[in-house]
């Protein structure tokens, strides 16, 4: 069961013993759903703020991590093309990063840039990426968000870290007076991949209709089965809004031009 505490926000960061750039953090990007309130548009390729959600998503999240990749069940040209054309502008090769800390520690299967969900799996929804991104690669530390938070903090992985490594979590995320982000996650690898082998079990199991699948596939079920620590943020703050309709994004497009 689910240890989860809530710690109070830390302006600035309070500094880890070690910092996140000793380790391997591996970010997934979940772009793999179909976006029914937005007329089963691609969510994280309409534009918001002159330039794909993903894009601002990437930007952000970039210089936090070793490595990024994107589960995207359709498009993968397009989010190809905004991946790449992240590193280009940045004068960066995609990979090097992650290049560079393989040399000291232990060799890393890359995820590739994006991926689908692997049409065996069981699972359903957010879960089914992550459980196929779990298949690559041996990081640390995974972090996972969703490709519609185009305002996500540009510090989010150090703070996440630090709750981590201060409360002896095993994953940690924010939290605010409206919910629970569960979607800006920071994860370590071995209890992401523990935490879903029950849930693999249950998905087994045959004649089980789609929606209790769905309800045993939450991410809360998942969260439920490991040690968390919760930071708290401000309902007030746009960085963790996700956008779920054109109404919402466009008044997060006019808070930033406040």
């Amino acid at each position: 069961m689910s240890q989860a505490k809530i710690q109070q926000p830390m302006q600035p960061p309070i500094q880890p013993p070690t910092q996140p750039g000793a380790l391997t953090i591996a970010a997934l990007i979940l772009a793999g759903g179909q976006s029914q309130r937005f007329d089963y548009s691609d969510k994280g390729l309409i534009p918001f703020l002159n330039k794909p959600m993903i894009a601002h998503v990437i930007e952000r999240i970039a210089p936090q991590v070793t490595s990024i990749s994107i589960n995207c069940n359709r498009n993968s040209t397009e989010y190809q093309s905004i991946y790449a054309d992240y590193y280009r502008n940045m004068d960066i090769q995609p990979g090097l990063v992650e290049s560079e800390a393989r040399s000291t520690t232990l060799s890393l299967t890359t995820a590739p840039a994006c991926f689908k969900d692997k049409s065996e799996s069981p699972l359903q929804g957010p879960l089914a990426g992550i459980a196929s991104f779990l298949d690559y690669g041996d990081s640390d530390t995974i972090f996972i968000c969703s490709c519609d938070m185009p305002m996500i903090p540009h510090d989010i992985v150090q703070q996440l870290f630090s709750a981590m490594s201060q409360s002896g979590a095993d994953a940690s995320y924010p939290v605010d007076e409206k919910g629970h982000h569960h979607l800006a996650l920071l994860i370590k690898r071995s209890a992401a991949v523990n935490a879903l082998q029950p849930l693999l079990a249950a998905s087994e199991v045959e004649n089980s209709p789609l929606e209790q699948k769905t309800k045993k596939h939450s991410i809360k079920n998942w969260l439920n089965q490991i040690n968390t620590q919760q930071i708290l943020v401000s309902s007030h703050s746009i960085g963790f809004a996700d956008i779920n309709s054109m109404t919402e994004m466009a008044l997060i497009e006019q808070k930033t031009q406040r």
